[in-house]
């Protein structure tokens, strides 16, 4: 499947979960990753070959397999020439790169041609002059660039981990999938401006004209080495259309190396038309390295999938243990063998005149006509067969009253259940059975896919919360620094939502609405720092002070009547024990379990257990983000997940304004008269 790096989270998230929890469907498949629509692709991230990747939550991890060698890449290559036309801002070239068919991939040099074709055309709109916009552009797609697994290898310290069994480290470290191959886009582009009488290049020129033009741009000795009298022609034809010394060549490029490059190889800067041609052969050149270019997607894939993982792993043969079970309930129906009226064994109770060897009355009738008892010639004259339904016989005595053998004997209702060895035949007369079990590797695979991406995510959640509380400490810690005084006399800058200048005019006492708790305006108006700094001490008293405030004993763990707990009273308290109440309740239980042995297998539960299956993983509320433990058994929404016109400055979000103000940047406090 394929995932968008821009995608939204709760579509993410909720995505995650549909696929971890239905962790028996899914195969160790490849996974396609963009890099986003934005112009920004990948250029925030670094991905690697080799380097680890986690879906849920987008993020580049260590590199733990090294690749000396890479598969020959496929270039695609793309030249395009057209015009932009004044009168309509629209390209007139027989290419249309928005057309749908075309690939989209790394369109950001001609949106940024086309972007300043409108601001110029926009400028001279109402001047007499006329601009004609011609532009060019060489572009390489490159693919199937990948690891070679026959000389990729795990890096000694992954090694060590996994032979470790540190298989949660593993993860941690170096992500639930890795990085096969990458593709890249490299492209250059030249835009023409110049005055010009007519209103269009192209009305004025033939296709033959305009096929010359291009191949005299550059591309002599690619694929076809137009005549110079050609290009020359068309060239003269732009100095005659032009008006003056009215053209201007602006370069557009990226994704190129210049590494190695020397500097008398050429430049890319034209000073005239006769340059050019210099320009985009140093522009391709600067293309060939396969690894120059913007990363457009990659290729992630588990490493369940890798068969040096298996190896180092030691999970190269299927898992393998015995197991006993025992006899828990069953119900028996059939006839029963009674004599005098009591249920009596059907294997030892009627002999042979004066022998010691019994009769076998399992079978619904006796092998004589006559029954006696052991070794004597006393006959059992009440000896009979009585039909019995549903009589509880766990105990193998009470089942051997039955005629087992005759048709209308059934046992129903059985129930196992597994003990350990140590337990297995402990108790007298119970019925034990004893059997290996292997397991699928397969399941393993999936299981350990499913819980990987899981403790991916608790890592960056708890991440998260601690990065959370750093940035509060800081924040505080600084503003503590400083003298009341100072605070006094400056305003905050909003980080997130700026407040125009003009709204500081309105404001001339930073200490305004001083000791009242958080609310909306405290995002929408200008913040004084001494009002930044009261909020986030965040008492929970009003005034700040304990006069009329409801605290709990100091002694006291939990609030009763409504009390205050002293640890929650301040808003750093809050945050503290929000994310240690999460990491002890949830996360730290969680990871126990996966991390514990099973099958005689060190850390097996990781492989053999589906993160769902465990009661203290099974919360997938407790897998969303800013989600809180409840303090019982499981996690609490945050309100922005429940309410879908959430807007923080309006439910007075503490986290959005430590990030809104944190950390602080000030502005003089100016006094109006």
């Amino acid at each position: 499947f394929e995932l968008s790096a821009n995608m939204n989270f709760f579509t993410l998230r909720s995505l995650i979960l549909c696929a971890t929890i239905g962790g028996a469907g899914v195969s160790a498949s490849i996974i396609k990753v963009n890099g986003g629509t934005s112009n920004e692709g990948f250029r925030n991230q670094t991905p690697m070959y080799g380097r680890g990747y986690s879906v849920s939550t987008e993020a580049l991890m260590s590199t733990c397999l090294s690749s000396p060698e890479l598969s020959n890449p496929t270039f695609d290559y793309d030249y395009m020439f057209y015009e932009f036309n004044e009168e309509d801002n629209e390209q007139t070239s027989e290419y249309k790169p928005n057309d749908p068919g075309r690939r989209t991939y790394g369109w950001s040099i001609f949106g940024r041609i086309s972007s300043r074709v409108r601001s110029e055309t926009s400028t001279s709109s109402s001047s007499s002059t006329r601009y004609q916009y011609l532009s060019s552009m060489m572009r390489t797609d490159m693919y199937y660039n990948s690891i070679d697994d026959k000389t990729a290898s795990l890096t000694p310290a992954a090694v060590n981990l996994l032979q470790r069994s540190e298989y949660i480290g593993f993860i941690q470290a170096c992500g639930p999938n890795y990085v096969r191959t990458i593709r890249r886009t490299k492209q250059i582009a030249a835009m023409f401006q110049y005055r010009s009488s007519s209103t269009s290049f192209l009305s004025e020129t033939t296709t033959d004209n305009v096929r010359s033009f291009s191949i005299g741009l550059r591309w002599w000795g690619f694929s076809y080495r137009g005549s110079s009298s050609s290009a020359s022609t068309t060239s003269n034809k732009i100095r005659r259309s032009s008006q003056g010394d009215s053209l201007l060549i602006t370069i557009f490029a990226e994704g190129l190396n210049f590494a190695d490059m020397d500097d008398n190889d050429g430049t890319l800067v034209p000073k005239t038309m006769e340059d050019f041609d210099a320009v985009m052969a140093y522009g391709f050149e600067a293309m060939k390295n396969q690894h120059s270019g913007v990363i457009v997607s990659i290729e992630v894939i588990p490493w369940i999938a890798n068969t040096g993982f298996h190896v180092a792993a030691q999970i190269t043969t299927a898992l393998e243990q015995e197991r006993c079970q025992q006899l828990t309930a069953r119900t028996c129906a059939g006839l029963q063998c009674q004599a005098n009226g009591a249920a009596v064994s059907c294997v030892d109770t009627c002999f042979f005149e004066g022998t010691t060897d019994p009769m076998d009355c399992t079978y619904g009738f006796c092998t004589d006509a006559t029954c006696y008892q052991q070794n004597t010639a006393t006959l059992i004259n009440t000896f009979a067969y009585v039909p019995i339904t549903d009589l509880p016989c766990i105990n193998n005595t009470v089942r051997n009253t039955f005629a087992v053998n005759e048709e209308s004997f059934a046992t129903t209702n059985e129930m196992y259940t597994e003990v350990t060895s140590e337990e297995c035949d402990s108790v007298a007369n119970a019925e034990y059975i004893r059997d290996n079990i292997i397991f699928s590797p397969q399941l393993m695979m999936f299981n350990y896919m499913s819980n990987a991406e899981l403790i991916a995510e608790v890592d960056a959640i708890v991440r998260q919360m601690f990065n959370r509380l750093g940035l509060l400490t800081q924040c505080a810690g600084f503003l503590n620094s400083l003298s009341d005084e100072f605070l006094a006399e400056h305003w905050v800058e909003n980080n997130l939502d700026k407040v125009h200048w003009a709204d500081y005019q309105n404001y001339m006492n930073t200490n305004l609405r001083y000791g009242r708790p958080l609310d909306e305006l405290d995002f929408t108006r200008p913040l004084g720092a001494m009002r930044l700094k009261s909020l986030l001490v965040g008492d929970a008293c009003p005034n700040d002070t304990d006069d009329g405030c409801n605290l709990c004993a100091r002694t006291a763990t939990t609030s009763t009547g409504g009390c205050i707990l002293r640890k929650r009273r301040f808003l750093y308290g809050r945050i503290v024990d929000d994310t240690m109440k999460y990491v002890k309740n949830f996360y730290s239980e969680c990871l126990e379990q996966l991390s514990a042995s099973d099958l005689q297998f060190d850390g097996g539960q990781l492989f053999t257990k589906h993160w769902s299956s465990i009661t203290e993983c099974a919360k997938p509320i407790c897998l969303i983000r800013r989600s809180t433990w409840d303090g019982v058994d499981d996690c609490t929404l945050h309100d922005s997940f429940q309410n879908q016109n959430y807007i923080p400055a309006s439910f007075a979000d503490a986290e959005h304004f430590v990030q809104s103000y944190c950390m602080p940047e000030f502005r003089p406090l100016i006094r109006y008269r």
